[in-house]
């Protein structure tokens, strides 16, 4: 059900569906760095073009400021693996493709396609400037 409403609405945050639900680190589309950290919340992942714009770094329970657009919070304690990417405005993603659970298994793959995509980004929205992608180890 929610890969069709994706598909016909886009990813929404809780106040675009009209629902006031928020995570640890408050409302918002919650996004991974990561497909094989996340690997267990279901069993198909998104690979998403993101604006993050202004981000900061919070801890559970911190107060939340309305000039930032990312949060980034991290519930191991850590930084980099498992990092949750709080996007405030649905406006600041777009879905590029869908693979399977088993699929995110397969890290070469992933990040092949991670990085083609990120040439194609770079060349047509980011003036040919190169974005710094940081590799998670797995």
């Amino acid at each position: 059900a929610n890969m069709n409403n994706i598909s016909r609405d886009g990813l929404l945050t809780p106040a675009e569906r009209n629902t006031h639900r928020g995570g640890t680190y408050g409302p918002g589309l919650y996004t991974g760095n990561n497909p094989h950290a996340f690997r267990n919340y279901g069993d198909v992942g998104l690979m998403l073009a993101v604006l993050k714009g202004k981000e900061k770094r919070v801890s559970r329970g911190e107060a939340r400021d309305p000039d930032i657009d990312t949060y980034v919070g991290n519930k191991t304690g850590g930084t980099g693996y498992a990092d949750e990417i709080v996007l405030q405005h649905s406006s600041q993603c777009i879905p590029i493709f869908r693979f399977t659970r088993s699929a995110s298994r397969d890290t070469g793959t992933i990040r092949t396609c991670h990085k083609q995509v990120q040439i194609l980004l770079d060349e047509f929205f980011n003036e040919g400037q190169k974005t710094k992608a940081t590799t998670i180890t797995w």
